[in-house]
């Protein structure tokens, strides 16, 4: 790679996508992207925020499982999704927010679908203003059938949400029953933040052989022990180790380098 500027500058000044074909390279905390495709200001059942941030991309599976899944919540509940952060245009490091989303395969979906977004565009500056409400507390109106939805897609290999929101999540299994219904929970997984929205992640596309796997989620639907672990202590002082490790140099796999100039 070029000297100059710290490699997460010269990624996040990267304003277009290498031609095709698509490519997701090196795992999610250290990759990058080739021939991603920009996922449209608004499309069925969905409105994009935060363009100004230029973190609109994605492999192009990605942008269709967004497309899908927008339309599945539209015809399930009427509302519309408000979509964060996909990748940068070439994938890699960002100089804030993130330390996934590098290769193509992350979408942040906000669990906030307000009425007023079914009926017009948002406007510019709603797009770069509007705040993401929290959910934590659980909030009655959590989206909880956007979850199973987003979960029941197979290419989705795991979504990211709030432990708070995942034990309430394994509270309403136990109400809601046949064994089978909540299956989907498996991939729901407890990570610090995501209290206001929740992080999509797929698994490799089937077109990018040097995309790195993360470990297959665990058996079973994630409601034991190891989700009390996320109420204790030790999670609360892991929550401070994982924003060191956030600001924390990566080095990027070699064929990134073909990627950036």
């Amino acid at each position: 790679m070029s000297e100059g500027l710290p490699a997460d500058t010269r990624w996040a000044k990267m304003t277009h996508p290498t031609a095709p074909p698509a490519r997701a390279i090196g795992g999610v905390q250290a990759g990058c992207l080739a021939g991603a495709e920009e996922l449209r200001l608004a499309g069925a059942g969905y409105q994009r925020m935060r363009p100004s941030r230029r973190r609109g991309f994605g492999h192009p599976a990605l942008v269709r499982e967004i497309e899908t899944l927008s339309r599945r919540v539209h015809e399930a509940t009427a509302g519309v999704l408000l979509i964060g952060d996909l990748s940068q245009a070439r994938g890699g490091p960002t100089p804030s927010g993130h330390r996934s989303h590098q290769t193509g395969i992350d979408a942040d979906i906000w669990f906030w679908m307000p009425a007023f977004a079914r009926d017009r565009a948002l406007t510019t500056r709603e797009r770069e203003t509007l705040t993401a409400p929290s959910f934590v507390p659980v909030r009655s109106d959590l989206p909880w059938q956007v979850l199973k939805l987003a979960a029941e897609i197979d290419s989705v290999d795991r979504i990211f949400v709030h432990a708070a929101i995942k034990r309430q999540l394994c509270q309403l299994s136990l109400r809601i029953r046949s064994p089978e219904d909540f299956r989907w929970l498996q991939k729901i997984r407890p990570w610090w933040g995501h209290h206001d929205h929740f992080h999509l992640r797929l698994k490799c596309p089937a077109d990018s052989p040097r995309c790195v796997p993360q470990a297959p989620v665990p058996a079973g639907e994630g409601c034991d022990r190891t989700l009390a672990w996320w109420f204790t202590e030790e999670a609360r002082s892991d929550a401070e180790k994982q924003k060191t490790l956030a600001r924390e140099r990566v080095r990027l796999p070699p064929e990134c380098e073909q990627v950036i100039p």
